[in-house]
C-alpha cells in the first residue's frame, strides 16, 4: 500500500495553530458542496454589489473539479482531481496542508462541524484529516474489482461525525470513525439498487433523513428516495419515466438533490442524454409527492443542484447550454433566463444573503445577478475554465476553482492581488 503524505506549508507555528487547529470550532462558512447538507446553495453573507477585485490567487497543483470548502476559521481547501491531493490555504491565501490520497479525488470535500476535513477517492477510499490537518482514519469500501471502488460523489457532513456518500458498488454508506455505521443501503422497498451513485446524498438539517436520486437501470427511469439515516429504511420512493425506455437508451445524469425545509418540498434535476434533455421534478419532502402536475422539460441538459432563493419561491438552475434559468418553486413556470455567452454551465449557482445569484462558466467568468436576472457585475479572470461550483465565504468574498489548477478569490475592497505559488 502506498503511503499518504502531508506537507504543511512554510509557516511558523504562531500562524498554523490558530488557523489549522482551532479550540473550538464555529459553524463552517461553507461546508460541502452548496454550502449545507441540504445541498440549498444559500450563504448568510452578502456579496459584493460592484465589480470585485482579485484578492488572491492560488495554484492548488491541480485540476479542480469540485466546490471550494471553507471552514468556520476561514480555512480553504480544495480537492485536485488526477493530482490526487487535497490542499488547504489559509484566508490570504497561504498554502498551509497537502494530503495525498492515493488516487484522484474528483468530488469536493467537506468540512465536519469539528472542522474536521473529509475527501473520498476512485479507489474507494474515504479519508477524516483532523482539524490540525493530520490523518485520522481512512475507510475503503468492499468491492474486489478495481474498476468499482470508485467514489465519484462529493461527500456530504453528517452534523454528529462522518460523512453520507455513494460509490460504484451501488450502495450508500454513512462512514464515521472509519467503519460504516450499518450495512450500506443496496436496496430501497425491495428494489435493488442498480447504477453508481454520481450524485451526492442530501441530509436534513437534524441528520435524520437522507435524499438520494438513482437511475434505475435504463437510461429514462428515473427514481428519488427518502431513507432513515438511523438504519437505511425506505421512508417513501417515488419513480418516473418520462421519455420512455423504449426512446432512450443513452445514460443518465443525475445531480444532488436540494432541499428546501420551511416548504417542505425537494427540486432535482434529471438529465437523459437523450433529445428530450432534461427534467425539473419537485418533490414534497414528506412523501414524495409530485407538488407539479408534470415535471418541467428543460429543453437542455443540466449537471447543476437547483440552488433555493433566501425565500424558497423560487429556485435558480445552471444549464448545459450556458443558460441560468429561475422558475417558480410553486408553479414550475420559467419566472426568467439569463445567458452567460458561454457554450456549457456545468457548476451550480449559489445565492447570497440578499438574493443575487453567482456562478462561474467554462469560459472562466464569474456572473453575480440581482434578482430579477439584471447583472450586478461580471469577473473575466484568464479564461480559465470553471467546472465547479463556487463558494461564498462567511465576509462575502467569492471562491471558486479552475481547470487549471488555480483557486481564486474575489473581494469587494480594493488592493493588489497576491499571486501564491
Amino acid at each position: 500500500m502506498r503511503a499518504r503524505r502531508s506537507r504543511w506549508g512554510v509557516l511558523s507555528l504562531c500562524a498554523i495553530i490558530p488557523l489549522l487547529a482551532s479550540n473550538a470550532a464555529a459553524e463552517p462558512e461553507w461546508a460541502c458542496v452548496q454550502r449545507d447538507a441540504q445541498h440549498t446553495g444559500r450563504s448568510d453573507a452578502t456579496v459584493f454589489a460592484s465589480t470585485p477585485t482579485l484578492s488572491w490567487q492560488a495554484e492548488a497543483g491541480g485540476s479542480i473539479f469540485g466546490s471550494p470548502v471553507v471552514r468556520g476559521d476561514g480555512v480553504i481547501a480544495v480537492s485536485t482531481g488526477n493530482d490526487r491531493h487535497l490542499r488547504a490555504f489559509s484566508p490570504l491565501g497561504q498554502e498551509l496542508l497537502s494530503f495525498e490520497a492515493h488516487d484522484a479525488v474528483m468530488g469536493a470535500p467537506a468540512v465536519g462541524s469539528d472542522d474536521a476535513i473529509y475527501l473520498a477517492d476512485l479507489s474507494g477510499y474515504v479519508y477524516k484529516l483532523s482539524a490540525g490537518g493530520v490523518l485520522e482514519w481512512e475507510y475503503r469500501n468492499t468491492s474486489i474489482d478495481p474498476e468499482e471502488h470508485r467514489i465519484l460523489c462529493d461527500p456530504t457532513p453528517m452534523n454528529t461525525g462522518g460523512v453520507f456518500l455513494g460509490d460504484w458498488l451501488m450502495t450508500l454508506s454513512w462512514i464515521d470513525e472509519g467503519t460504516a455505521v450499518f450495512p450500506p443501503i443496496d436496496q430501497v422497498f425491495g428494489y435493488t439498487l442498480q447504477d453508481y451513485m454520481s450524485a451526492g446524498v442530501a441530509v436534513s438539517s437534524d441528520g435524520s433523513i437522507l435524499y438520494q436520486p438513482l437511475r434505475f437501470g435504463s437510461g429514462a427511469e428515473f427514481v428519488v428516495f427518502a431513507a432513515s439515516t438511523a438504519d437505511g429504511a425506505g421512508l417513501w420512493l417515488f419513480q418516473d419515466d418520462p421519455i420512455g425506455a423504449e426512446l432512450c437508451t443513452g445514460s443518465m445524469q443525475v445531480a444532488a438533490i436540494s432541499i428546501d425545509e420551511e416548504n417542505e418540498r425537494l427540486f432535482v434535476a434529471a438529465n437523459h442524454n437523450c433529445p428530450s434533455g432534461a427534467y425539473l421534478y419537485a418533490l414534497d419532502l414528506t412523501d414524495g409527492t409530485p407538488i407539479w402536475a408534470d415535471p418541467v422539460d428543460l429543453g437542455a441538459g443540466s449537471y447543476a443542484i437547483p440552488a433555493l432563493s433566501p425565500s424558497g419561491a423560487s429556485i435558480h438552475l445552471t444549464m448545459l447550454n450556458g443558460e441560468l434559468r429561475t422558475i417558480d418553486a410553486a408553479t414550475g413556470n420559467t419566472v426568467w433566463t439569463y445567458s452567460s455567452g458561454a457554450e456549457m454551465i456545468r457548476g451550480s449557482a449559489a445565492v447570497d444573503a440578499a438574493g443575487k445569484i453567482v456562478f462561474g462558466d467554462m469560459n472562466g467568468v464569474v456572473h453575480c445577478l440581482d434578482a430579477g436576472g439584471g447583472v450586478v457585475w461580471k469577473y473575466a479572470g484568464d479564461s480559465a475554465t470553471i467546472a465547479g461550483s463556487i463558494a461564498i465565504a462567511g465576509n462575502g468574498d467569492v471562491l471558486f476553482g479552475t481547470t487549471t489548477g488555480m483557486l481564486s478569490r474575489l473581494t469587494g475592497n480594493a488592493g493588489t492581488p497576491l499571486l501564491r505559488r
